[in-house]
């Protein structure tokens, strides 16, 4: 099995680092800004599946967004990421949640699987910006969980993105199992009527209306032809009644 999760944020906010760090276990300071779109691997066990975890890594520059939302309906989650030492981040995570909601594809009732990322924990309590309460704030009223991580010293990380794996691999393996149980009621209630429109005699395959109508008119051609030869066999039988009696 093969899930996308797709990382979303402002330039600058450590999507890149955060990428390499989970899959990776690598950390660089310099690091160039992400031009377009970059995907990297990590293998995972769930429920006793083998995963393919492809992390998708978006540019965050205004003129790359338009390259990025083409990846939205590919993926199956989304970590929204800011940086809690940044203010302007936090606030853009509307901007960012109102494109989820215009260009990633539903996935049942709850949406598509996202979670709510606060980069750069592991610096100094006095560069912060954004407290965990406003982090905890806004999850909630998105409905998704929020995650306290850092790129740089691995805090979180893991734990935030094998949640979001998780619930994406139980979510497919419930609509695969929805899809199945949908798909048996359908082939019952199909074979179950012998005497309506779609339905089989008692033991005997289904037909459905092209294949009745089909099966009529080599029923008429064979009647037609026994017909036929009746009618032929009648006339020879006259010929020779008639000529006996001369």
């Amino acid at each position: 099995m093969t899930i996308r999760i797709l990382l979303l944020g402002d330039s600058g906010v450590g999507k890149t680092s955060l990428m390499l760090r989970y899959t990776e276990d690598h950390f660089s300071p310099n690091l160039l800004s992400t031009a377009g779109v970059d995907f990297k691997v990590r293998h995972l066990d769930i429920n006793g599946r083998r995963v393919r975890c492809q992390i998708w890594d978006t540019a965050g520059q205004e003129k790359f967004h338009v390259i990025t939302r083409a990846y939205y309906r590919g993926a199956h989650g989304i970590a929204l990421v800011y940086d809690v030492a940044d203010a302007d981040s936090f606030k853009n995570v509307n901007y960012w949640v109102a494109n989820i909601q215009t260009h990633a594809p539903a996935a049942g009732r709850e949406g598509i699987c996202k979670v709510l990322l606060g980069n750069k924990v592991d610096l100094p309590a006095e560069h912060r910006e954004v407290s965990s309460a406003a982090g905890n704030e806004v999850g909630e009223e998105f409905g998704v969980r929020y995650f306290e991580v850092s790129a740089k010293d691995g805090t979180g990380v893991q734990d935030a993105f094998d949640t979001l794996a998780r619930e994406i691999v139980e979510g497919l393996e419930q609509e695969a199992a929805a899809a199945a149980g949908a798909g048996g009621v359908a082939a019952g209630a199909g074979g179950g009527g012998g005497g309506g429109q779609g339905g089989r005699a008692q033991g005997g395959p289904w037909r459905g209306p092209r294949a009745r109508r089909r099966g009529c008119r080599e029923w008429a051609a064979r009647s037609a032809l026994l017909a036929s030869a009746c009618a032929q066999r009648r006339r020879a039988l006259d010929v020779c009644v008639c000529g006996a009696q001369a």
